[in-house]
C-alpha cells in the first residue's frame, strides 16, 4: 500500500493551495489508474487528513497501514511549476528514490506519469505492457484550462451546494478554453452527480447533463475510470438502467482497482439495489481499505450493514464513525435512523437533534423539533412519531433544496399510510429519484410495504429483482 501525502505549497501564496491540493489528487488518481501490480493507493480523503501534519512517516504508515509514502512539494512561478517528490519505505524510513521536476504547466500531467514510472520500478522492478501503454499517451493540455480544472476540483470536494455550483462554473470554463480536455468533462460529470446528492440540483436538472459530460469524456479517453463511474451513477440514479450501471462500474474498477469511490458507489448504487448484500458489504469494505479515514465511506459502510440486516455491525460502525469525528453531521443523522427502526426512538431523536445542529440548524430550532417528535412518540408510539416526522418534512418538501420523494415515501410507509407511500414512490419514479428509491428492496424504511402486491409491481417497473 502507498499513500501520497498532500504536496506542500511552496509558492508563499495561500491562494495557491488549490493548485497543490489538485496536483496531489491528480497524482493519486494517476497512480491508482496506472495500477502497479500488488500496489494499492490510499484515496485522497484519507491522504488529505495529513495536510500540514507534524506526524512522523512511521506514525502515518502505522495509522494508514501503508508500506510506502510519497511526499513532495510544488512551487508555481508564472507559467512553470517545480515539483519535488521522494518515495519513503515506512518500515525503516529509507528514502528509496527522489526527484525534482521543472516543467511548463502544459506538461504537468507528464510529471505524474514520470512519478508512476519511478514508483512502479521501485516496487515491482519493471513496467507491465499495460503500464507502458498508459504512460505513452500524450498528456499535454492548455495551462489555463488545467488551472480552471484544478479550481473546479477544489470546490467540488467541498460538500455544500454553493461550492458544488461554483465547481460547475470552473469546469465549464475549462471546457470552453480547451474543448478536448477529457478530465474537465469528468469533473463536470462528477459535479452534477454530487450536486444532485447534496441538493444543489434536482435529478432532472443535473443528471442528464452528467451523462452528456461523462459520455464526452469517454469519447475523448475511454481509459478514464472516473468517467465510467460517473456514467454508472447517472444510469443507476436517473435512468434505472441497472445492467448498464453494472457494466460501467465494473469497467471503472477494472481500469483503476484503487478507486475507492467506485467500490463504494458500486456497492450502494448497484449491488444493494439488486439485493446482493454480501457483495455490497465486500465492495464497501474494499472502499474502506483504500480510504480508511473517509468519514463518508465509514458512515456508508454502516449503512450497508444496515441494508444487509446486520444491525449490530451497523451500530458499531456508526459509533466508530462518530468517534472519528463527533462533529460529522451525517454520522449522527444516519445513526438516528438505525436507532429508530430498531425500536430505540428516544435515542434516535437525540441523535437526529445533534445532526441537525451540526448541519446548520440553530440549537433552539433543533431542540423544539425534537421536543415535538418526542411528545408524539410518548403519546402515540413509533407510528405517531414517524407521522410527526413526516408532517415537519412536508412543510419544506417542495422548497429548495428539494427533499427526495423516495424519503417522503419511506416516512409514509413507516407511519402506516401505504396508499400515500405508493403515491410518492410513483412520484420518485417520475422524477428519476434513484437516490431515495433505488435501494427500496432492502431498505428497512419500506419494510411495511413488502407484503403489498403493489410493491412487487413497483420493483419490476424499476428493473429491480423481487
Amino acid at each position: 500500500m502507498l499513500a501520497v501525502l498532500p504536496f506542500q505549497n511552496m509558492s508563499n501564496d495561500p491562494a495557491q493551495e488549490y493548485f497543490s491540493d489538485g496536483l496531489t489528487e491528480e497524482t493519486i488518481t494517476d497512480l491508482g489508474q496506472l495500477s502497479p501490480e500488488h500496489l494499492g493507493v490510499v484515496a485522497r480523503t484519507s491522504a488529505m487528513v495529513y495536510k500540514h501534519t507534524n506526524k512522523s512517516i512511521s506514525q502515518i504508515g502505522r495509522e494508514l497501514g501503508v508500506d510506502y509514502i510519497l511526499e513532495g512539494s510544488v512551487r508555481r512561478e508564472g507559467g512553470k511549476a517545480r515539483v519535488s517528490a521522494q518515495l519513503i519505505r515506512t518500515s525503516d524510513q529509507t528514502h528509496l528514490w527522489a526527484q525534482n521536476y521543472q516543467r511548463e504547466l502544459h506538461d504537468l500531467l507528464q510529471v505524474e506519469n514520470e512519478l508512476g514510472t519511478a514508483i512502479a520500478r521501485q516496487v515491482q522492478g519493471n513496467l507491465t505492457q499495460r503500464q507502458q501503454f498508459d504512460l505513452s499517451k500524450d498528456r499535454t493540455m492548455d495551462p489555463e484550462a488545467y488551472d480552471l480544472y484544478l479550481k473546479g476540483r477544489f470546490y467540488r470536494n467541498q460538500p455544500n451546494p454553493d461550492a458544488i455550483k461554483e465547481s460547475v462554473g470552473y469546469f465549464q470554463r475549462a471546457i470552453t478554453k480547451d474543448p478536448d480536455f477529457a478530465l474537465a468533462y469528468v469533473g463536470l460529470a462528477d459535479a452534477y452527480n454530487i450536486g444532485n446528492i447534496f441538493g444543489a440540483y434536482s435529478a432532472e436538472e443535473s443528471l442528464p447533463k452528467a451523462k452528456v459530460a461523462a459520455t464526452k469524456a469517454l469519447a475523448l479517453d475511454p481509459s478514464l475510470a472516473e468517467a465510467h463511474a460517473a456514467l454508472a451513477m447517472e444510469m443507476s440514479h436517473y435512468e434505472f438502467d441497472f445492467p448498464g450501471a453494472q457494466k460501467e462500474f465494473e469497467r471503472a474498477i477494472e481500469l483503476n482497482p484503487n478507486f475507492a469511490l467506485a467500490h463504494m458507489q458500486y456497492s450502494l448504487s448497484y449491488l444493494a439495489p439488486m439485493g446482493r448484500m454480501a457483495e455490497a458489504v465486500a465492495e464497501n469494505k474494499k472502499a474502506l481499505e483504500l480510504d480508511p479515514l473517509s468519514l463518508t465511506i465509514n458512515a456508508l459502510m454502516a449503512t450497508t450493514y444496515m441494508l444487509a440486516g446486520d444491525y449490530e455491525k451497523s451500530e458499531q460502525q456508526y459509533r466508530h464513525t462518530i468517534a472519528m469525528d463527533p462533529n460529522f453531521p451525517l454520522g449522527h443523522l444516519y445513526f438516528s435512523f438505525l436507532l429508530k427502526i430498531t425500536g430505540r426512538y428516544d435515542e434516535g431523536i437525540t441523535e437526529n437533534e445533534k445532526g441537525e445542529v451540526l448541519s446548520g440548524s440553530s440549537p433552539e430550532v433543533a431542540a423544539a423539533k425534537a421536543a415535538i417528535i418526542r411528545e408524539a412518540f410518548h403519546k402515540g408510539g413509533e407510528k405517531a412519531a414517524w407521522q410527526k416526522d413526516l408532517e415537519l418534512l412536508m412543510e419544506k418538501v417542495d422548497r429548495p433544496p428539494q427533499e427526495s420523494p423516495g424519503i417522503v415515501a419511506s416516512l409514509y410507509a413507516l407511519s402506516g399510510d401505504k396508499d400515500n407511500a405508493f403515491k410518492w414512490l410513483d412520484r420518485a419514479y417520475a422524477e428519476h429519484d434513484g437516490m431515495g428509491s433505488g435501494s427500496l428492496k432492502c431498505d428497512p424504511g419500506f419494510k411495511n410495504l413488502r407484503s403489498d402486491p403493489r410493491f412487487g409491481a413497483f420493483l419490476r417497473r424499476m428493473g429491480l429483482p423481487e
